[in-house]
C-alpha cells in the first residue's frame, strides 16, 4: 500500500489526519475502509461545490463506513509550498515543508526543510 500511495504522500514527524478537503481520490480511497476510487471520484465532485466544515459532515457522506480514530480531519497545519525564483536567465526550483503552529497568536509557521534543485 506504501509503495501505492508514495506520489500522492509526504511522511511527516507526527501522526497527522489527512484534510478530506485538500486530498486526491487515492488518498481518500485508503483512508476510508472499502472505499473504492471512483467513489473516491464523485466525493471529490461534491467536494468542489461544497468543502466540508466539519467531520462529522464528511462521515455522513461517506455513509457506513467508519473512519479510523483520528484519520481525516477538514484543516492542515502541514503544507508544501513550491517556489521557483528567477533572476534574469537564472532560477532556482525549491519545495519547502512548511508547519502552522496550532495556537500561536499571529500564526507561528516554521520551516521543517527545504529542497532545493
Amino acid at each position: 500500500m506504501l509503495e501505492r500511495l508514495r506520489p500522492y504522500v509526504v511522511v511527516l514527524p507526527e501522526r497527522t489526519p489527512v484534510n478530506v478537503n485538500t486530498a486526491s481520490a487515492e488518498v481518500l480511497s485508503a483512508v476510508i475502509p472499502n472505499y473504492s476510487l471512483s467513489e473516491a471520484n464523485a466525493l471529490l465532485a461534491r467536494r468542489r461545490n461544497v468543502p466540508w466544515d466539519d467531520i462529522g459532515k464528511f462521515q455522513q457522506e461517506v455513509g457506513n463506513r467508519p473512519l479510523v480514530a483520528d484519520s481525516a480531519s477538514v484543516h492542515s497545519d502541514w503544507f508544501l509550498v513550491n517556489s521557483r525564483i528567477r533572476l534574469d536567465r537564472a532560477a532556482l526550483n525549491a519545495l519547502s515543508l512548511i508547519k502552522r503552529q496550532p495556537g500561536v497568536i499571529g500564526g507561528g509557521v516554521s520551516v521543517v526543510w527545504v529542497r532545493q534543485n
